[in-house]
């Protein structure tokens, strides 16, 4: 099993010289017998036979009450390896031994909807839960246990009645949660064409959590559909306070509502406002484009050659080259290893993630609410650091 599993296996093998110097202490069993029972366990589990240890370490909990925590430390092992039948049956034993203290019995209900939850038996899992919402010193890990089965599954009403009573200390900020379950329930509808309730949602999601962008980029599309521009414009106006980061994901509503409302030139103005307040590669190569778009590829290229001299960074640059190759005729002598950095830049760029969660550092090239990873809310932000303006 290598090295790996004998780290793993010391703090059962501490937990039971624990348990014998105690049950040896007292005399009520003989240590030496004990001492040998589980040291067989542990040599079971080392000579990849680990279904005789578990025979083995039942019989021995049926014996000796103090050696609990061994049989969790056990059955923890398992999941974590991804055994998690047999780490299920450790721990349906336990359960059964008339013999637990309540509370005894309450913890290894939890490693059991722990065990559950790994195999994908949320229903099994939600019942143990459930019933650990009346133990005190359990309740706020069954609550979020509970989030958890209940975001999986989708069913957004419930999630927000067991979130509501999540303490404020809890991993995930409860007002994240809350307004990202709003947002949740907006979209669905949104999507059954019931605008109405759907920016009510958003508004709610907004009073959990006024960070929260998500509703306002909602709202813009809510309002859009409805094709009252001005209230999605002023929606889109919030991102700017609540993460400029974010600007990115507001770029293409903020264009395309100024352009049905026939203010291009707003637009360009609100834009350089934006750069000045806060350098941003999206938003150069935004204005940029623009620039190439209505007053020409020189004055692009002058724009952006400045802002890149203040603030350089890899797509900032695949840009420029782009703009020169296209400035440059087709057969002249520099054309061809202008090209050949273009497409190496190029190449670069292609392989930068264009999002990153700062808690557990996926990447990738889509925005997600929720990250992939590890599960956490309104933890993806545009931009890494290969991409980031230098100041």
């Amino acid at each position: 099993m290598g090295l790996e599993l004998l780290f793993m296996l010391l703090p059962i093998a501490a937990l039971s010289g624990w348990a014998i110097g105690r049950r040896g202490a007292s005399g009520v069993e003989p240590q030496q017998r004990i001492s040998q029972n589980y040291f067989r366990g542990l040599n079971y589990i080392l000579e990849e036979q680990p279904d005789k240890a578990i025979d083995l370490f039942v019989q021995l909990t049926e014996l000796d009450s103090d050696t609990v925590e061994v049989h969790f430390a056990l059955g923890n092992l398992f999941r974590s390896r991804g055994e998690v039948e047999r780490a299920i049956r450790i721990h349906q034993n336990l359960i059964a031994r008339p013999t637990l203290t309540r509370s005894q019995r309450n913890q290894a209900l939890l490693e059991l909807g722990r065990d559950y939850m790994t195999a994908g038996l949320l229903d099994r899992a939600e019942g143990i839960f459930q019933q650990l919402l009346a133990d005190s010193q359990h309740k706020q890990i069954a609550l979020g246990q509970l989030v958890q089965i209940y975001q999986q599954e989708k069913e957004w009403e419930r999630a927000i009645n067991i979130a509501r009573q999540l303490d404020e200390n809890a991993p995930q900020p409860r007002a994240t949660l809350l307004s990202h379950f709003h947002c949740e329930l907006a979209e669905q509808a949104a999507h059954q064409g019931d605008v109405e309730r759907a920016l009510k949602l958003c508004r709610r999601a907004l009073v959990e959590a006024k960070e929260n962008v998500r509703a306002n980029l909602l709202i813009a599309e809510l309002y859009m559909e409805r094709d009252d521009l001005g209230a999605a414009l002023k929606a889109l106006h919030q991102v700017e306070a609540q993460e400029p980061a974010h600007l990115l994901d507001a770029l293409p509503l903020l264009v395309e509502v100024h352009a049905r409302m026939g203010q291009e030139g707003e637009l360009d103005s609100y834009l350089r406002q934006l750069l000045r307040r806060h350098p941003d590669t999206a938003l150069s190569l935004a204005l940029t484009r623009r620039l190439a778009h209505h007053t020409g590829m020189e004055a692009a290229s002058g724009f952006l050659e400045g802002y890149l001299q203040e603030h350089p960074t890899l797509h900032g640059i695949a840009c420029y080259l782009d703009l020169l190759s296209h400035a440059q005729p087709s057969d002249a002598p520099e054309q061809t290893r202008l090209q050949l950095l273009r497409e190496l830049t190029a190449r670069l760029v292609e392989a930068t993630p264009k999002y990153s969660c700062r808690r557990c550092g996926f990447s990738g090239k889509s925005l997600h609410w929720q990250c992939p990873s590890c599960k956490g809310w309104d933890t993806i932000r545009p931009g890494i650091a290969l991409d980031t303006p230098q100041h």
